[in-house]
């Protein structure tokens, strides 16, 4: 046999006395391994890999979650040309979870979680994990929301595992060592777990887990703190910084709807954090404008204090109108700190917008499904994503550019000469490749026109202003040049006046005195074409097709009016 050499500096002997028995110590030389990666894990699993036919063969029908097999089973069959791992099919399936914001919410788009338990509703122990959500002390969560609804987002819409929740929850929560995650989640809030073979195929399919998992609980605890410092300032809703989702918007408006019915006069100390939300998202400022105004001008309640608040502004020198008081993003600091003044002195003020207020969701409500069952019972739409060529243009002009046309060498033929609106009965009906090739063209020939006639522009302009202001008198008056359908609805009189409102809630296009509508200058043509359409529309929605060529009609005479009173020719 043969002896391999021995490195001597391999060991080392100690010898204190030749007599007594050796003592030896040995220095092992070790060479570094690797760190075991996911491929290794994997293997040692039983052969499980990220790929997806191999998952199918290797997971077991009980070990999926609802419906995910079926979703597998339908990738592979599609040749999988995504390459999309088993993680990838779980977010298709549960990604809808990050975007709800209630139990009820997420009960309904996702049944297998009909049994969890809302963590308020639960009899904790003291100092337990539950308890201490409770009492506001967990630094990873916030109260805006469920405890139950957040580890379901992290663990069932993110996919994170059991062990590395509890791990970071542990890490950052005072005295939170030995915190059992997993009791809480079984025995207390009833959350189902996933199969722990399927969890651990999922963490692994993940090719981005550690760094996903490193960035959102950072966001998450960033988002905690904000949350905290937020509701010590007496925030009534929680508003994250940086983009959000259409749901969640939806979630601060409808929260933000509820306080302000609760505590109207909190509408006049609006915190910068909420007035930026409404700047950023100016629907939801025009739904709020829309509910304002309904609740000054057509409540009893809402008259009574209005009433009130310009006695109170007339002892202090300052006239205020109902159409500022629902625009509150537009006060100036006076006018706010005297309604703050007013709100304090007056509590049966209070008691009073309350229910206006109440009223005025009620009606925007009614009103919004009114709309939709009439659009449906109509079956009309307007064209939408095109910009009709001849819709904003007062028939003499139309007539002129026609004109103007043909003398520059263009066929009529190529291009759409027509006004107004088109309404489409069908819809289904999509518009045709050709027409909006056509459209495009005539949109350009506009455009010269138009930068070879200035004065005609802003003859344009002026006479669309002056329209509107026309148009909202006999609204209001009920006016004898009315189509019939308006002059007999009250009510649909009023549904065009709140339309036209909430449609200038963020640019009002006159201030209002005793006797008139004194127009403000410089409104740009493009934004009164979109005050337009949404008047044309919303006449569509409610069966009054007549009011566009009525509009049509008071436009062409407000044109006429501007071009005798600028004395503008048409060469």
């Amino acid at each position: 046999m043969k002896i391999s050499a021995i490195n001597q500096n391999s060991f080392k002997v100690q010898n204190s006395n030749l007599n007594k028995p050796k003592k030896q110590t040995f220095s092992i030389q070790k060479e570094a391994l690797p760190m075991p990666t996911s491929a290794h894990y994997l293997s040692f699993c039983a052969g499980y890999t990220i790929n997806l036919n191999e998952t199918f063969e290797h997971l077991k029908e009980e070990d999926y979650p609802c419906d995910i097999q079926e979703m597998v089973l339908a990738e592979i069959e599609n040749k999988n040309p995504n390459n999309k791992t088993l993680c990838d099919i779980h977010f298709e399936k549960y990604k809808g979870i990050l975007d709800c914001y209630s139990l009820d919410e997420l009960k309904e788009k996702y049944p297998e979680f009909e049994n969890v338990v809302s963590a308020y509703d639960v009899i904790a122990k003291d100092n337990s994990f539950v308890s201490k959500f409770q009492n506001n002390e967990l630094e990873l969560f916030s109260n805006d929301e469920d405890l139950t609804l957040q580890l379901i987002k992290l663990y069932w819409g993110q996919g994170f595992s059991l062990t590395d929740l509890s791990n970071y929850i542990a890490k950052h929560d005072k005295n939170g060592k030995g915190i059992n995650l997993y009791y809480a989640m079984k025995n207390k809030l009833n959350i189902p777990f996933m199969n722990s073979r399927y969890a651990n195929v999922l963490k692994l399919s993940n090719k981005e887990y550690n760094e996903n998992f490193t960035s959102q609980l950072a966001i998450k605890l960033k988002e905690a703190k904000e949350a905290k410092l937020q509701q010590q300032e007496g925030e009534p809703v929680i508003i994250p910084r940086g983009e959000l989702s259409e749901a969640h918007k939806k979630h601060i408006s409808e929260g933000l709807k509820k306080h302000y019915q609760q505590h109207p006069e909190k509408l006049f100390e609006m915190s910068k954090r909420q007035k930026a939300f409404y700047q950023e998202n100016p629907d939801k400022a025009q739904e709020m404008s829309e509910v304002m105004l309904y609740a000054w001008n057509e409540t009893q309640e809402g008259k009574s204090v209005l009433k009130g608040i310009m006695r109170f502004m007339k002892k202090n020198n300052t006239q205020i109108t109902p159409e500022e008081l629902a625009n509150l993003l537009t006060l100036n600091n006076k006018k706010q700190t005297l309604l703050e003044a007013f709100w304090q002195r007056n509590a049966w003020a209070k008691t009073q917008f309350s229910i206006a207020v109440k009223k005025g969701y009620e009606h925007i409500k009614e009103t919004t499904t009114a709309q939709q069952t009439m659009e449906e019972k109509l079956n009309y739409r307007t064209i939408r994503g095109v910009q009709l060529a001849f819709s904003n243009i007062p028939t003499q002009v139309h007539e002129h550019i026609r004109s103007w046309a043909q003398k520059k060498g263009h066929n009529p033929n190529n291009y759409i000469f027509s006004k107004g609106l088109i309404h489409i009965k069908n819809t289904d009906v999509k518009l045709p490749e050709e027409y909006k090739k056509i459209n495009q063209r005539s949109l350009k020939l506009i455009d010269k026109y138009m930068s070879e006639n200035p004065r005609i522009v802003n003859a344009t302009a002026d006479a669309m202003q002056l329209t509107f202001a026309e148009m909202l008198l006999q609204l209001e008056k009920n006016g004898s040049s009315l189509p019939k359908k308006l002059k007999e609805d009250k009510g649909k009189r009023q549904t065009l006046i709140y339309a036209f409102n909430f449609a200038t809630a963020q640019q009002p296009l006159f201030i209002r005195t005793e006797s008139a509508l004194q127009l403000i200058p410089g409104i740009e043509k493009a934004y009164l074409n979109k005050i337009q359409i949404k008047m044309l529309e919303q006449a569509i929605f409610m069966d009054c097709l007549e009011f566009e060529e009525y509009f049509q009609k008071l436009f062409d005479e407000k044109f006429k009016h501007v071009m005798e009173r600028d004395n503008i020719k048409m060469s």
